[in-house]
């Protein structure tokens, strides 16, 4: 019971501080972390956050958000678009499907 006391005090220091909820969140499981198991539990801890970083879909996001924008400001999306609408216009719906088309385009 003096362990979740523990914990419920710390939540609410930290939350009238003013300290973001991602940090208050943190800090409370890391002092959880600490009362439970001591310092192996933040060894687990470092390691696994250590191997999620180096995965490819954080890395792959970012340079996704990067190439739109090199295509943004260089114009490219608009030719792209403009030239999906060209085979496109006479359908219903051709905002859509030109979008898919688009898509296409950028995926090959």
């Amino acid at each position: 019971m003096f362990f979740i006391a523990l914990l419920l005090i710390v939540f609410a220091l930290l939350m009238a501080l003013a300290v973001p909820i991602g940090y208050v969140i943190g800090i409370t499981a890391s002092f959880g972390l600490l009362y439970i198991g001591g310092t192996d539990f933040l060894r687990i801890l470092v390691t696994r956050y250590n191997s999620g970083l180096t995965g490819f879909v954080l890395v792959a996001v970012p340079m996704f958000t990067l190439a739109a924008q090199f295509m943004n400001r260089s114009g490219v999306t608009v030719l792209l678009i403009n030239f999906a609408k060209v085979f496109l216009d006479v359908f219903a719906g051709d905002w859509l499907l030109s979008l898919l088309l688009f898509v296409l385009f950028l995926e090959y």
